[in-house]
């Protein structure tokens, strides 16, 4: 994954991955002056990530 894409301002709560190996999990925001969005799901296709 992208290195520096989550920090200290996000918490990984729930991982899994779907059938077509993409990888999805739902984050919480920590430190609200660090964060760039409110957390939520994520998807990981292994080049980008999508906040939903």
């Amino acid at each position: 994954m992208t290195k520096g894409r989550f920090n200290s301002s996000y918490v990984a709560g729930s991982t899994i991955q779907d059938k077509a190996g993409n990888i999805w999990f739902g984050t919480e925001a920590g430190d609200p002056s660090k964060r760039e969005s409110k957390g939520g799901v994520w998807r990981y296709d292994g080049k980008t990530f999508v906040n939903f």
